[in-house]
């Protein structure tokens, strides 16, 4: 291929690239051989029997057979429609119309209610309400108002000494300091006995 020499160049002219090589063994085209008939698979029969024909049946029982169908169909219908008229015969339940019941709401008797009692609040906890505070002059929101040690009831209705001054009995000592330690805080002496409260 690459020994060739290099070919002129002459663009009118289209190199043949088969130009050498080998002619074909034989120019013309060879026909195959004439087949022969081919027998075929299924032998045909020899005998001369007639294939069955379907018209060939007599018209008198073709006649039958759409008598029959038409029978046949006949009894469903008459069935089908028997069966509708007992399912829709049946007597519909009765309707019984009840009485319509009143409605009637119970006259309500006014509850006989006392007044309740003023409530009146003790928003600091001492024991005393805040209009018995207000009354003793103390401060309803300060337990203790004096800041002796002594809640405000304590001193009021226990002891029975000031609760709006520190020293009730005026001995430079407060009214808490000497019941903690068991003097009494209105006047000389000691508390024997705690008094219960009523």
């Amino acid at each position: 291929m690459f020994d060739e020499p290099t070919p002129p160049n002459n663009p009118g002219q289209v190199e043949d690239i088969f130009a050498q090589a080998a002619p074909p063994a034989s120019a013309g085209r060879q026909q195959p051989p004439p087949a022969s008939p081919l027998k075929p698979v299924v032998p045909q029969p020899t005998s001369d029997i007639a294939p069955i024909s379907f018209e060939s049946e007599p018209p008198s029982r073709r006649w039958l057979l759409w008598v029959g169908i038409g029978v046949l169909v006949l009894v469903v219908a008459a069935g089908g429609a028997w069966f509708w008229w007992s399912r829709s015969s049946q007597p519909a339940p009765a309707i019984t119309e009840q009485p319509v019941l009143e409605e009637t709401t119970p006259q309500l008797q006014p509850e006989l209610t006392e007044p309740a009692p003023a409530v009146t609040g003790d928003i600091d906890g001492d024991g005393l309400t805040d209009t018995e505070e207000q009354a003793l002059g103390t401060d309803p929101r300060r337990a203790d108002s004096d800041e002796d040690g002594l809640f405000d009831r304590e001193e009021s209705v226990i002891y029975k000494s000031n609760p709006l001054k520190f020293d009730s009995d005026g001995d430079s000592f407060g009214d808490g300091q000497e019941v903690q330690n068991g003097y009494s805080p209105i006047g000389p002496g000691r508390l024997l006995e705690l008094p219960m409260s009523p």
